[in-house]
């Protein structure tokens, strides 16, 4: 049985199952978003939430929104076991991080094994390019006609009320624009 690896899911599929998958809306929607993956070699148990802390603080600083998911790789008696952690931006279900990985890991002793230490710690957060900062977006590197676009908004905003059905940061800079006979523009 031959076998294809997505890099962009971090799944296996089988070869003939390909096209199928690539036409998921899963496998869509992240070809359009901005993935970033940091990896953690054996966190210690009680700096878990602390080391996610400091990544979620750095990348709060170029995106608004983002979708976290968290993989753990325990180790029980040379055994690995890999448990998932999926949330959204808020960070009230992170905080529980190490109840949710004392469940899971009560659950692999109750059926006999012993664990010994987190091997890995993987962190994936997934963005769109709506969801950017404007800061982070003016220093990503851009052609000579989207620098021609941002400085001409920047010298008329009424122009933002061409562009209401693009989702750009660029837009959502400006957007409460008030235009002539107190019109105000929502881009959202």
């Amino acid at each position: 049985m031959k076998l294809h690896y997505c890099d962009l899911c971090d799944k296996t599929i089988k070869l003939r199952c390909k096209k199928k998958h690539f036409n998921t809306t899963q496998h869509k929607s992240l070809s359009h978003s901005f993935i970033n993956r940091y990896c953690v070699k054996n966190p210690e148990f009680l700096q878990i939430e602390n080391i996610l802390n400091k990544y979620i603080r750095d990348y709060r600083k170029k995106f608004n929104f983002f979708i976290i998911e968290c993989k753990f790789k325990l180790d029980f008696d040379n055994n690995i076991f890999c448990v998932n952690l999926y949330t959204k931006n808020n960070l009230c279900s992170l905080r529980d991080i190490r109840r949710f990985l004392l469940t899971k890991i009560c659950k692999f002793e109750r059926m006999g094994y012993k664990f010994t230490n987190i091997s890995e710690m993987n962190i994936l957060f997934i963005s769109k390019l709506i969801d950017m900062t404007y800061e982070y977006y003016i220093n990503k590197p851009k052609s000579m006609l989207e620098w021609a676009l941002i400085k001409k908004t920047a010298n008329d905003p009424s122009l933002i009320k061409n562009f209401t059905n693009i989702n750009h940061p660029l837009f959502i800079k400006y957007m409460n624009v008030v235009f002539d006979e107190g019109e105000i523009i929502n881009l959202v």
